[in-house]
């Protein structure tokens, strides 16, 4: 069998230019799949929106796919990925079907390869709890799973017996090495590995380090974060008080516990925010209906409905073929049109203005829509008696007066606002920065609040875990080593599940248009730690020593119920 590719090197071959008789799956190709994967010597006919929607890897290898053409795994056998698809497709949501430690390992390599970031957290759930020492140190170190490391090494560090050859050849050359030395080190089981500088130790000869900011803040005995910064005079903070939360300031002076600091800002800003946020919510407010519903409000069958809002062919005299759909929805593609359509996690959905769209449609051209139960071609004459070819055409035009032909078509895994509502946000953020001047500013001096009310730049990547947002969210720059200069503000046009778009109120350098969503030089994509929500303020600190707040005691015990080596 010769095959082809025309991308990089890859276990994907998306062609097959020679196409033996092979077996197709007996469980796995579904008649109504769209997207054909060849398994050594067996055809699986899948789901294509399950494979671009919860895939890194898949989404880009399946974008330029056509629906006929199998891709070809070529590292993987039948069995993995029959274990692979028992995931993505359960019998029995009920009572999970019990897997052993090596097929969860098998599972676990396939989704951190493909990138199934939701099926790899759950392969560490399952694996957390029956996995041994050594396969967690092997794992831990080939996948990036830190957690798991610290207690791995201790328990294989610290046990009475020693390592077999097998574990010797699971664990490599280096670490074998390493824990033979800590085991001299610690007495091999004795009482010693009690001490309170095992951590430490164990950290340092496996190079495990502090804790990965991504998961883990410092903490002392006491629960209290500690910040390994020191906060001198002159440093650039943002406040975290509640009534100034993500204002700029500057350290003025300094104690072992607590700081002061002068805040500078704009009395305008409050106004402002909500001036953001009512052209937002206009947008936001749009109602949507299930497929269900839109059929009934706009006198459709499911079948009609269906078609019309993808792509509908109509031939011509002249041979030539002629879409007539609204273009609202592609399945096979997973895309949808920002303020008409949009996919929940099964079903399509559609907003007022798909039912007002179709009404008119159907009012203006009735004759197409008593053919859309058609199951064969549909001909310009079928539709139209007199001068068909004619006819058609003026329905073109009128789909491109409806502005069909500048609808904004992006993936269904993300959400935006629409360039008009992005534009509206930009003529407001000129409005305002042109009123703005040094002579407008306020300073506020603060003084004897504790550290933790203040956040430096550097501290965001393992202070601003776990921040919420949502369109139209009112963000501040807090980071300082990226392209965005800190303390800009901005608005967030775009979610996906691991950054987001912002556009910002002034112009720099390194600014892009985000795919013509915004102006040049205005738009950037950031991750959630490097900015503060100023809409939904999530990290208020107490200004005074009393006591934290609740959302304080929340972060703390969170972060008492991780592991980490201090």
């Amino acid at each position: 069998m010769a095959l082809c590719c025309s991308c990089t090197p890859s276990p994907f071959d998306l062609t097959i230019t020679e196409a033996p008789d092979y077996a197709r799956h007996p469980r796995y190709y579904f008649e109504d799949g769209n997207i054909v994967f060849l398994v050594e010597d067996t055809l699986y006919n899948m789901h294509r929106y399950l494979f671009a929607r919860d895939s890194t890897h898949f989404r880009t290898i399946l974008r330029d796919n056509g629906a006929s053409d199998p891709c070809v795994i070529s590292d993987v056998s039948c069995t993995e990925f029959d274990e692979f698809l028992a995931i993505l497709y359960p019998t029995d949501f009920r009572q999970p079907s019990k897997r052993t430690t090596a097929q969860w390992t098998s599972i676990l390599h396939l989704a951190a390869k493909w990138g199934f970031e939701n099926i790899k957290l759950l392969s560490i759930d399952n694996l957390t709890a029956d996995a041994t020492p050594i396969d967690k140190v092997v794992l831990g170190r080939r996948y990036g799973i830190t957690d798991w490391l610290p207690g791995a090494y201790e328990a294989v560090c610290t046990r009475a017996d020693p390592l077999t050859m097998e574990e010797g050849m699971k664990l490599g050359v280096e670490d074998t090495v390493r824990i033979s030395a800590a085991r001299q080190l610690y007495g091999i089981g004795e009482a010693r590995h009690e001490t309170k500088y095992l951590a430490g130790d164990l950290g340092e000869i496996f190079k495990l380090g502090k804790p990965s900011v991504g998961s883990i803040s410092p903490m002392d005995g006491d629960g209290d974060p500690q910040f390994p910064e020191e906060f001198t005079a002159g440093s650039k903070v943002f406040f975290l008080g509640e009534h100034a939360y993500g204002v700029v300031g500057q350290i003025s002076a300094t104690t072992e516990s607590t700081l002061s600091a002068v805040l500078v800002f704009f009395p305008s800003d409050k106004a402002t925010n909500e001036k953001f946020k009512s052209i937002v919510d206009s947008r936001i407010s749009s109602q949507y209906f299930s497929s269900f519903k839109a059929v009934e409000l706009a006198g459709l069958t499911e079948r009609a409905l269906s078609r019309i809002t993808s792509s509908f062919m109509v031939l011509t005299a002249g041979g030539k073929e002629v879409n007539v759909g609204l273009g609202l929805r592609f399945e096979a593609k997973a895309l949808k049109v920002i303020d008409y359509t949009r996919k929940n996690d099964r079903f399509w959905e559609f907003s007022q203005k798909t039912v007002d769209l179709l009404k008119d449609y159907k009012a203006k051209f009735p004759q197409i829509f008593r053919h859309l139960e058609w199951d064969d071609m549909v001909r310009a004459s079928d539709l139209f008696d007199d001068d068909a070819d004619a006819k058609v055409q003026e329905v073109k035009v009128w789909l491109k007066d409806q502005g069909v032909q500048d609808f904004e078509h992006v993936s269904i895994f993300v959400d935006q606002l629409n360039k008009d509502t992005v534009g509206e946000i930009e003529k407001l953020a000129d409005a305002v920065t042109a009123q703005k001047s040094q002579s407008a500013t306020k300073k506020a001096i603060v003084t004897g609040i504790p550290h933790q009310a203040v956040l430096k730049p550097a501290q965001a990547a393992y202070r601003l875990q776990h921040q919420s947002f949502a369109l139209g969210d009112r963000v501040t720059m807090v980071q300082d080593s990226g392209v965005v200069p800190p303390s800009t503000k901005g608005i967030i046009i775009g979610l996906s599940a691991k950054s987001m778009d912002v556009v910002w109120d002034v112009l720099f350098r390194s600014g892009v248009t985000l795919s013509d969503r915004c102006s040049q030089y205005r738009g950037s994509t950031v991750k959630f730690d490097s900015c503060l929500n100023l809409t939904n303020p999530q990290f208020i600190a107490p200004t005074n020593l009393t006591g934290p707040t609740p959302a304080r005691r929340e972060l703390v015990a969170r972060q008492e119920r991780m592991t980490s080596f201090i």
